[in-house]
């Protein structure tokens, strides 16, 4: 796990000065946490709420996040697999064939 805390605040062009004050604590305080190799989870908790970022987006790499931001985009409503009832295969292409198999007295 990476503190990318720093390297957001400078992406979002947001003031240090701002992020501790929302936080209730010194500039120099909030240096402390940044510097941190391994916050714990509450205090990244903290920090994303200051800065306003889901706290994922403040531990995972570059690659990771192109992911993430891969999945973000794509359709998520949409179903594809197959399903077994009783033996039978069907194949699935949409929430109507899923409900259309759910409704069927097999």
């Amino acid at each position: 796990m990476i503190n990318r805390t720093r390297e957001i605040i400078e992406q979002l062009n947001l003031k240090k000065v701002d992020i501790a004050e929302k936080l209730g604590i010194t500039p120099v305080g909030l240096n402390q946490l940044l510097n941190t190799e391994k916050p714990k989870l509450e205090t990244l908790e903290k920090l994303s709420k200051a800065i306003g970022v889901p706290v994922w987006k403040l531990i995972l790499t570059d690659d990771e996040i192109r992911e993430v931001n891969i999945l973000e985009e794509k359709d998520l409503t949409e179903v594809n697999g197959y399903i077994k009832v009783k033996g039978t295969i069907y194949e699935v292409h949409s929430f109507e064939d899923l409900r259309k198999l759910l409704e069927m007295d097999v």
